[in-house]
Formats: C-alpha cells, structure tokens, sequence
C-alpha cells in the first residue's frame, strides 16, 4: 500500500491540478525514461517540463518521446552542493542508480537544482517532482528559491534517507519552514491520506506530497486509514472518525 517504484500521485489528482492551466511549469528530478512526465503531458499538453536525471544516456530516448511537448532535459546530478560526485549503479540508465562518496565509482557532475534553474527565471512552478533514491532532502536543502516559487512538491521516504542522515520528520520540517502547510501520503488503494508527521517504524518507501494550499477534500475512509497507521488518536476516537460521513478538510500543521 505504501511502496512505489518512484514518486507518485494519483491521476485524478494530477487532472484536478493541472486541466485548467495554461503552460503550467512541472520540475522533474530523477526523470528516468520519463514516466511522470508522461502523466503530465496526458492531463496536460500545454506543460512545459524541465526534467533532470544522472544519466546521460537518456538524452535521445527522452528527446524522442517527448519531441512533440515543451520537454527540456539535462543530464546532471542534482543534490545540495555544485561539484563532483560518485554514482553508484548496476546497469545502463539504471533507474535504481544513487549518488555515493563510495571510492573507485564513476564520477559524475553535481549542481543544486536551484543553480541548474537560475538562468530560466521562472517565476512560478506548479509541481516539483523529486526521485533520487534517498537524495531527495539534499536536493531541496539546495533549492531554496525554487520553494518560493513552488505550488507542490512529490518526493519519496525510503530507508536511503536514513543512511544519508536525515530523519523523516527533519524533511517535513523543513517545508514546513519554508511555507508548505499541508502534507499527504500518496497511495494506491485510498487516494491522498492527510499526515501530521511521519512515524519513526515508517521507513518503508512512500511517497509524500507537501502543499502550500489544500489540493481536495478528503472522505472518511482515508483519514481512517491514515490514523490505523499510526496515529495517537485514541479507539474512541477512531470509531467516531470511521462513522463520520465526511472528515472536514485537513487543518494546516
């Protein structure tokens, strides 16, 4: 129920978010072959994405799937720091790839994402995607201008967070500071489930979605789930949520 292969929302969501805009900037970090993006241009065709991943090789297969969208990639490793680094990896393109200060592995480039966007002067970005196989807080630790433009941001929990010394919570803290006000956990089988924190036994990989707005109304049965696992709410408590019609909208944390 939590565990995904990258970073993920549901489509409805995603169709809610982007079917009344026009050109609406998406920022794809650790595209890969270009699955999420693909999800976006389905719900949107107008959107212009910029996509970024460590591997060079993806630059002709991206550059054909997308030849007929404003789809812009560059081949570089984003984390919290310009520089180089080491990549650990099993096979070409491998999508399960990490960036290591492991000796004796290839050496790639570094940038922070906020210097790979500087010379583009966006203005305003409606989502940030972030997949990097535990990265991910190194990447928006070095994008802190580009959270001030950002609507939503979709990144992953997984135990390589842990081993590049960062406890979940320190992430949603850390939107939390700079102005990020609503958290959700993305799964398959209940839609978007509402979070105050992320459990310290919760290290399985999952993927959380950080707002400045609320993007829906929830239904019972989500926030239910939600506080089976893990919540403090007590049984009482919990009884009374699941008989509940509907659970008012999620309180800012």
């Amino acid at each position: 129920m939590l565990g995904f292969n990258s970073a993920w929302i549901p489509n409805s969501t995603l169709k809610k978010i982007l079917r009344t805009r026009k050109n609406p900037i998406v920022i794809d970090v650790g595209c890969n072959i270009g699955d999420f993006s693909e999800s976006i241009v389905r719900q949107n065709n107008t959107s212009i994405i910029y996509a970024f991943d460590l591997h060079e090789g993806l630059t002709s297969i991206l550059n054909k799937k997308f030849t007929n969208f404003q789809f812009y990639f560059k081949a570089i490793a984003l984390s919290d720091r310009r520089g180089i680094s080491g990549i650990n990896l099993n096979k070409t393109n491998d999508r399960k790839a990490y960036l290591s200060d492991t000796k004796n592995l290839k050496r790639i480039k570094v940038d922070t994402l906020d210097g790979s966007l500087r010379k583009l002067r966006l203005t305003k970005i409606i989502i940030l995607k972030i997949d990097t196989e535990g990265n991910d807080f190194k990447v928006l630790k070095g994008a802190i201008d580009t959270l001030k433009i950002t609507e939503i941001i979709i990144f992953e929990i997984m135990y390589k967070l842990l081993q590049n010394a960062a406890d979940p919570n320190t992430v949603i803290n850390y939107l939390r500071d700079h102005g990020f006000k609503y958290f959700y956990r993305s799964t398959k089988f209940f839609g978007l489930v509402p979070i105050s924190k992320i459990q310290p036994w919760e290290v399985a990989t999952q993927n959380i979605v950080a707002c400045k707005n609320e993007i829906d109304k929830y239904k019972t049965r989500w926030y239910s789930v939600n506080n089976w696992l893990g919540s403090s709410v007590g049984m009482s408590e919990r009884l009374k949520i699941v008989r509940s019609p509907v659970r008012s909208r999620p309180k800012p944390l």
